[in-house]
């Protein structure tokens, strides 16, 4: 075939907007193929007019945009190609990238030296047969050894079939061509892609040029070629492809009486390198076998289409059930692993907040000690009150959703059930199949509100540990005063609780800041295990108190970490206390997180203002995201 190339040539180059999907699908290739030196170029067009094609010589995969992914895709909107959901989303692509995988893993013998044996001989039938054959051996394996990906290669075969075989009908003969047909369809039936049911459009052609005899004839060949084991020796192969040729030479010889109809002609019966019969677009037919007339072609092609669209609408089920046993498959791995992480989380916290409220860091984890208790001064109280009165105003709205189905839309058409309600019907039942889903949601205005606090004492924050005691116990006051939950943590060189979620802080206790290094990651997971704020229904904010100076491991989980909290609906605000640089800023980018940026000599009651506007403003920002 000759989207499975034995020359150097290459039709394409990637461009700039489709880098990213090419870069995708070369690591899904090299996966599927069990390789690490396939590359990928995505472009308008291949060298076979196929939806994707492979170069052995190369180690190079193409892909045809139009063909593959449709004429108006966005390449910005398509997935990673190593994801599952996405193959799914685009079958065809997928099933014609897959199939050129196949011929990468498995199409290890030398086509190069093939073709120059045979074609430089004068066998370029036998090569030609020997490629048509490899098609249904490679989809074969390609079934054993990865079954979930038949629907894929199922969703793309007619556009291979229809690719290799529209530029023969009319240029070799029909026995030729209509053998060709059967090992492009009917083998693919024996290979596991296609059912039989597909193929019985062709029924009748193949009765009228072949007959069932020559048709069993050639099936045997093609099963046994497809049972072949050795991917590197083409010689078995090339025996099983003569034999094809053979059934074909005697079935020629017998039809309509031998040299009265066709003539020996230029490049018959095996005369003359690529000029052979058998070689697309070169040569002209055997002894006594017709070409195609113009009618047959037609019918054929009309044949091809129909089929095509057949075998579209019954696998549209088959990719629906995928793509949902997928998306359960997605569910149960995404719960598993977060309940592993919350398991983890509350671990930490036992640990952490275990120690007893306000007792400070373990010896010789930490350098910070208390430095002053006093009590809250009256601008402190003031500005707690200020605070509360500013969280009790945020609008929130929690969302809850639950999948409902339903025997009229609206909702999504679930492709499956429409099928089993059209037999169900059928069968005379009354039976009404609930062909509609759709998810309602609910929402709840002003719910409890936990409040989970993280305090920097890394030597950088030294000078503003007197603002953040007194913005700490603010916090901690004007959460209680509207019946809220509040928890905090202080984390350096390790990280140790100063109050247990759902105590009071009494005094305002200010700790030193002399650690070399700071825990981020352990802190929020400790706090998170406590306070259970990506996994609770409810109004949940994280308050997080620094500068965000951290090192670089730090700071890469600071952001990945924030990332998923504000996924799972946690409000963030980051009181950047010193303001040195734009730490937080690149931490948080892409969230809907909130920024303060607090001098170290700023007021409580200034404090107070700024916290109660930016606590107000994350909560309803996040707030209307899930609404």
């Amino acid at each position: 075939m000759s989207h499975f190339s034995h020359n150097a040539d290459i039709a394409t180059h990637t461009t700039a907007e489709w880098l990213p999907v090419g870069a995708s699908i070369g690591r899904l290739v090299n996966t599927w193929s069990f390789r690490d030196d396939l590359a990928v170029m995505v472009a308008e067009g291949t060298i076979s007019g196929a939806p994707a094609a492979f170069n052995p010589a190369t180690a190079e995969i193409e892909v045809d945009i139009s063909k593959a992914f449709g004429n108006f895709v966005d390449p910005k909107t398509i997935g990673d190609f190593t994801e599952r959901m996405t193959q799914l989303e685009h079958p065809v692509a997928s099933g014609a990238i897959f199939h050129e995988a196949l011929h990468a893993r498995f199409s290890r013998w030398s086509m190069p030296d093939a073709h120059n044996e045979l074609v430089a001989r004068g066998n370029a039938k036998d090569f030609n047969a020997l490629m048509a054959l490899e098609e249904g051996r490679i989809e074969a394996w390609g079934v054993r050894t990865s079954p979930q990906n038949r629907v894929l290669l199922r969703s793309c075969a007619m556009e291979i079939v229809y690719a290799d075989l529209v530029n023969q009908l009319d240029k070799i003969s029909s026995v030729t061509s209509v053998a060709s047909l059967c090992s492009l369809t009917y083998a693919r039936v024996d290979a596991g892609v296609l059912d039989s049911e597909d193929v019985e459009p062709l029924n009748a052609i193949i009765e009228e040029h072949l007959g069932n005899e020559v048709f069993e004839a050639l099936r045997s060949v093609w099963i046994r070629f497809q049972a072949i084991e050795n991917h590197s020796d083409y010689l078995p192969m090339l025996e099983l492809a003569r034999e094809w040729n053979s059934i074909l030479e005697n079935l020629k010889g017998d039809k309509e009486g031998g040299d009265e109809e066709g003539g020996e002609g230029e490049g018959g019966e095996g005369e003359g390198g690529e000029g052979g019969e058998g070689q697309p677009g070169k040569g002209k037919p055997g002894k006594g076998d017709k070409p195609l007339s113009p009618e047959q072609i037609e019918e054929i092609l009309d044949a091809l289409k129909d089929l095509a669209d057949d075998i579209s609408i019954s696998n549209a089920g088959d990719i629906d059930d995928a793509q949902q046993k997928e998306e359960w498959s997605q569910e149960v791995n995404r719960r598993g692993e977060r309940a592993q992480q919350q398991k983890a989380k509350q671990n930490l916290a036992d640990e952490v907040f275990g120690r007893g409220n306000n007792d400070g860091p373990i010896a010789g984890k930490s350098k910070s000690v208390i430095q002053e208790v006093r009590k809250p001064l009256a601008q402190e109280r003031a500005a707690a009150v200020r605070v509360g009165q500013a969280l009790e105003k945020a609008k929130y709205r929690e969302r809850s959703q639950t999948e409902v189905a339903s025997i009229l839309p609206p909702g999504r058409l679930r492709t499956r059930a429409v099928v089993q309600g059209a037999a169900l019907k059928a069968q005379g039942s009354i039976k009404q199949v609930e062909a509609w889903r759709q998810t309602k949601r609910k929402h709840t205005d002003d719910p409890t509100l936990n409040v989970g606090v993280m305090v920097d004492i890394s030597g950088s924050m030294r000078s503003a540990m007197q603002p953040m005691a007194s913005t700490a116990w603010v916090l901690s006051e004007a959460v209680r005063r509207i019946q809220g939950r509040a928890g905090m943590v202080y984390f350096g060189q390790d990280v140790f609780a100063t109050l247990k979620p759902g105590q009071h802080l009494t005094d305002v206790t200010v700790w030193t800041a002399a650690d070399g290094t700071e825990e981020f990651g352990k802190g929020f997971k400790a706090l998170d295990g406590a306070m259970n704020l990506s996994y609770a229904e409810g109004a949940r904010m994280l308050v997080i108190v620094s500068d965000g100076h951290y090192r670089d491991d730090q700071r890469g989980e600071a952001k990945r970490l924030l990332a998923q909290a504000d996924k799972d609906g946690v409000a963030i605000l980051w009181l950047d206390f010193g303001a040195r640089g734009n730490y937080a800023k690149n931490i948080l980018r892409g969230t809907d997180a909130k920024i303060v940026a607090v001098a170290p000599d700023t007021t409580p009651a200034d404090i107070a203002i700024e916290i109660g506007k930016a606590s107000a403003e994350a909560l309803e920002r996040v707030g209307k995201r899930n609404a």
